[in-house]
């Protein structure tokens, strides 16, 4: 399982996107995988669900001309319809060496009308295991014009104008978190880098934990006449810049419940307890050593702000007569009289 996010920014000149590198089989899961991407073209595709039958699509698409902003609805969607259409067939029409085409034309009349909706049904219930899920990025005349395309087996979306989208079993939690970083197309792209990387680190929390942490960052924009043809249009983030952003999201961005929070907590957990005439578990002792160290930091703040004010009030006394220099003037100024910087 995997999740896959992708997020315009600088008003669509620029999409940023992360994967996870998971490989799954069998029970048995490895961060092994360079990560979930590929191009066809100037078009950059993720996918989650199974490479193999990602491969499948891809091989459709090999067959089709180059991708073009006005046709790549339909070109992706037609070669990934072909690929599930070609692989259901091998799996359950194969010993009859039927096409779904021919199944579909002469299959009622060949095998009569009950074999003909009991193999109609397999073919029903083996296309489950065929969701694979695409998020297809590209540009089309303009270089603001950037758009994400979601193609699925029950899935045809364009998110040009929410500017975000994910996919794979971390998908929800990643929009959500998206939403609450309040991603926009025109978010600019420092913001959008660590909202795209917070997204796939909360997805990592997902339901069965099945979202790989290793985690690969690409920020793509569109051709410009004067770039290179034969060289990618984007950058990766490296690993180690993927690190930094990761540990400003564990230090101040992962979801905790704060300390601050513990003065409004005991008070509500005093009041029940005691209407119940329950003892205090240990996690209570806890919480109530945190309401005792905030109030003695507040009285520490208290205590420094109003020397704060005492020295303030002592320097302006003293600068308003010069003429009566003091210890403190003495501290503030050099051996030579000049003040100290």
């Amino acid at each position: 399982m995997t999740v896959c996010v992708a997020a315009l920014c600088e008003n669509g000149q620029k999409v940023v996107v992360a994967t996870d590198c998971r490989l799954s089989y069998a029970g048995i899961a490895s961060d092994s995988l360079a990560g979930k991407l590929y191009w066809f073209g100037d078009w950059m595709f993720l996918y989650a669900g199974n490479p193999s039958h990602i491969e499948l699509i891809n091989e459709e698409l090999r067959r089709c001309p180059p991708l073009e902003r006005t046709t790549i609805y339909d070109t992706v969607l037609a070669a990934y319809h072909r690929a599930k259409s070609k692989y259901l067939a091998h799996v359950v029409l194969s010993p009859f060496d039927l096409t779904m085409e021919e199944f579909k034309a002469e299959g009622l009349k060949m095998f009569g009308e009950k074999t003909h909706a009991h193999l109609s049904e397999e073919i029903e219930s083996e296309g489950v295991y065929f969701n694979e899920h695409l998020l297809v990025v590209g540009w089309g005349d303009h270089e603001n014009s950037a758009n994400i395309f979601q193609i699925g087996s029950t899935t045809l979306e364009s998110h040009a104008l929410s500017g975000v989208a994910a996919i794979g079993s971390g998908a929800e939690v990643a929009l959500s978190n998206l939403l609450l970083l309040k991603q926009a197309r025109y978010s600019g792209l420092g913001n959008t880098l660590y909202a795209v990387a917070s997204a796939k680190f909360s997805a990592e929390m997902s339901q069965d934990v099945d979202v790989g942490a290793n985690t690969m960052m690409y920020v793509a924009w569109k051709r410009l006449p004067n770039e290179n043809p034969l060289q990618r249009t984007g950058r990766f983030v490296r690993e180690e810049e993927v690190g930094w952003l990761r540990k400003a999201w564990e230090e101040y961005g992962k979801p905790r419940i704060p300390d601050e929070a513990a003065t409004a907590q005991w008070g509500i957990v005093t009041r029940i307890r005691q209407q119940r005439s329950e003892p205090s578990p240990v996690e209570d002792v806890q919480l109530r050593v945190k309401v005792e160290v905030l109030r003695q930091l507040e009285r520490k703040r208290i205590q420094d702000a109003r020397e704060r004010r005492e020295l303030e009030q002592r320097l302006q006394d003293e600068m308003v007569d010069p003429s009566a220099p003091s210890e403190l003037q003495a501290e503030l100024e050099g051996t030579d009289g000049a003040p100290v910087l």
